[in-house]
């Protein structure tokens, strides 16, 4: 276990205890890199055919994600909904695939509600790499970066 017992509070446990996580890929990128990894060997399914399937469900679960985000966290919708990313270690590397991701959630979703995308709080983003971000959600009126 990563807990010592030295952090007894809310914040030292979130801290000693937090997984990292990749960032969230867009659609595109999943497609292009499982079929990548399909044609390379490197990513294999019981059936070729499959990979259409896997990238098709990915998709929709990925715009169903950010559309229904209040439905799925809440038992009752809110006007405005908060997406968590803060404190992930997350930096300019990843920033490249987050912005892929706003612009394919710009392009592709249409929540009901206003999003924010709570993740320029504790990740090692530069100035560079934010206003990449602050660029993939540029004109959105339901996107907002925090």
């Amino acid at each position: 276990s990563a807990h010592d017992g030295s952090e007894m509070d809310y914040v030292g446990l979130n801290n000693k205890l937090k997984a990292g996580r990749l960032p969230p890929m867009s659609p595109d990128r999943v497609a292009r890199e499982l079929r990548e990894g399909v044609a390379s060997g490197a990513v294999a399914f019981t059936s070729a055919s499959d990979v259409e399937l896997v990238i098709d469900l990915y998709t929709r679960g990925f715009v169903a994600a950010i559309d229904d985000f209040p439905y799925n966290s809440r038992s009752d919708r809110d006007e405005i909904s908060t997406l968590f990313y803060r404190n992930l270690g997350w930096g300019d590397e990843e920033a490249q695939v987050i912005a892929e991701a706003l612009e394919y959630a710009v392009a592709n979703c249409t929540p009901s509600s206003d999003r924010y995308f709570n993740m320029l709080d504790g990740n090692k983003f530069s100035d560079e790499a934010k206003a990449t971000l602050e660029k993939a959600v540029a004109g959105s009126r339901r996107f907002i970066l925090q």
